[in-house]
């Protein structure tokens, strides 16, 4: 897959990255039969998300990534493509840990199922929405840039892996 984007503010060495404990997660962007896209937005810190998350020990990227999705938007998927990884680096026991995220371009399967969301899911009052590719990516651009790393990371990833999917003509 792809590297799109390193993110890298404190400016690790390749040797130093390569030594951290690493996280594998996935972002999916997700379309429904009318072309439009989901997002999950965080009622309690006004930001948008692109559904995924942690890959489990025992998971492939491909499973980590259907489970996530079922869990976040109540959606099974069908992968139509990938758009390529993102990495970054996240805060972890007084140092770092690479987070690798593999984005994915794929399509709802059948009707929408119920959500699971996790206690932190549930804490940030996430709700599922539905919006164009235009707006998605308006939704991300219009997000305030942060002095907090995780948050303009978010911010990024998610115009990274939105402008794949529009660079793709789909």
């Amino acid at each position: 897959m792809k590297l799109l984007k390193l993110f890298n503010p404190p400016n690790l060495s390749e040797s130093e990255r390569n030594n951290l404990p690493k996280r594998i997660s996935t972002r999916a962007i997700i379309t429904n039969e009318e072309g439009q896209i989901a997002l999950l937005y965080s009622n309690k810190f006004d930001y948008y998300e692109i559904p995924g998350g942690t890959v489990d020990g025992d998971e492939t990227v491909a499973e980590g990534m259907a489970r996530e999705c079922l869990e976040e938007t109540g959606c099974v998927i069908e992968t139509i493509k990938e758009l390529g990884l993102v990495q970054g680096l996240r805060s972890y026991n007084n140092s770092y840990q690479l987070n690798e995220i593999h984005g994915y371009l794929v399509k709802k399967i059948g009707a929408i199922r119920e959500k699971n969301f996790d206690k932190g899911e549930i804490e940030e009052d996430f709700d599922l929405v539905w919006v164009n590719l235009d707006q998605a990516i308006e939704l991300f651009i219009e997000l305030p840039e942060s002095d907090d790393i995780y948050r303009q990371f978010i911010k990024e990833r998610g115009l990274l892996f939105l402008n794949e999917v529009k660079n793709i003509g789909h």
